[in-house]
């Protein structure tokens, strides 16, 4: 059963697998708001998938055009930006942050706070 916290925020359009968790106050699917300096594509970005079993913690923000594998683990405070390839059965960390347009393959842990 997928469990969504009251607090947490769920932008339209954004696919949550099976089983999936997000826990209070995490943001996910937010589209990017950019500097105007900003030399990224200016471009509604498909939705956010989460693959089934995901676990989103408490005041992560996982940013729309980004799939999530399955048994995921996004820590506290943890930022997945938009545009990444989140394979299966990866940890990422208490306040660890994915840049844009990465790509993180299955079984990868990394640690807390790591960018």
């Amino acid at each position: 059963m997928t469990e969504v916290a009251e607090t947490a925020v769920v932008y339209p359009g954004t696919v949550i697998g099976d089983g999936c968790k997000i826990l209070d106050y995490a943001v996910v699917g937010k589209q990017p708001t950019l500097s105007p300096r900003s030399t990224a594509k200016r471009e509604e970005l498909p939705p956010l998938e989460l693959g089934a079993g995901t676990i989103v913690s408490t005041g992560a923000v996982v940013f729309a055009g980004t799939t999530v594998g399955e048994r995921v683990i996004v820590g506290d405070q943890s930022c997945i930006r938009e545009r990444c390839s989140i394979g299966d059965d990866v940890v990422l960390g208490r306040g660890s942050f994915v840049e844009n347009d990465t790509s993180v393959g299955a079984l990868t842990k990394i640690q807390a706070h790591a960018y």
